[in-house]
């Protein structure tokens, strides 16, 4: 098989028949992220189709999704930053449609599905639309926590990118990030900010330079 994507704490293979199988390095029980995703497809979100799970939930098995993510076009596409934050923007609103189930752990203040890392990195554009992916933080709260989160992250994080596109870096992560804000509600967003960065500051692969952009955007739209 081939190794596609590795990531903290799992490997993606292709399997070569159309899927892939997501394998967890730390023998992590992926049970509860398959029940996650039947139930978003069961409501009409975009997910890969689960198929089975194996090795007692280490390895799960899923359809393979075609298709840059949202970060790789914008790579590829700079100018069209503010179009994909916009585009991320809906698959918010369109998850925040669906009730939150009562087996996943709750956020105070409300009762809607977030998947809590939902950024460009974790969609694929696939032909047939854009597929949301890695949902190991699902739960269920407040619509804007879910917003604010990726607002956080989308802000504040590290970009892996050389060349020319390094040169304009700021300027793309601007539109990107004003295109999804003002999209999805800058005043619900607002709302859950404080808490997006306290949660994302006690994850321990936070780069200095990540939590002072964290500490500045807080700063500046917290007020």
């Amino acid at each position: 098989m081939e190794l596609l994507a590795q990531g903290r704490d799992c490997d993606i293979y292709d399997c070569g028949d159309g899927t892939v199988l997501r394998r967890s390095r730390k023998a992590y029980d992926q049970t509860h992220e398959a029940r996650v995703l039947r139930y978003a497809a069961e409501h009409g979100y975009p997910v890969p189709t689960v198929h089975e799970l194996l090795e007692d939930g280490r390895d799960l098995i899923m359809e393979k999704v075609a298709g840059p993510t949202m970060v790789e076009a914008i790579q590829r596409r700079p100018w069209q930053a503010g179009a994909i934050g916009r585009r991320l923007a809906d698959l918010h609103a369109r998850l925040h449609e669906i009730p939150g189930p009562d087996w996943l752990p709750a956020l105070p203040g409300g009762d809607t599905l977030l998947h809590f890392d939902l950024h460009p990195m974790n969609v694929i554009l696939a032909p047939s639309g854009p597929v949301v992916i890695d949902w190991t933080n699902a739960t269920r709260g407040p619509a804007g926590y879910d917003l604010a989160r990726a607002w956080v992250l989308m802000a504040s994080a590290d970009a892996k990118v050389s060349g020319p596109l390094r040169l304009v870096l700021t300027q793309v992560r601007r539109r990107l990030v004003d295109g999804f804000v003002d999209a999805a509600g800058r005043e619900e967003a607002r709302a859950g900010l404080a808490f997006a960065v306290e949660l994302t500051l006690l994850d321990p692969n936070i780069s200095d330079a990540e939590k002072a952009r964290m500490g500045a955007l807080a700063e500046v739209e917290g007020r």
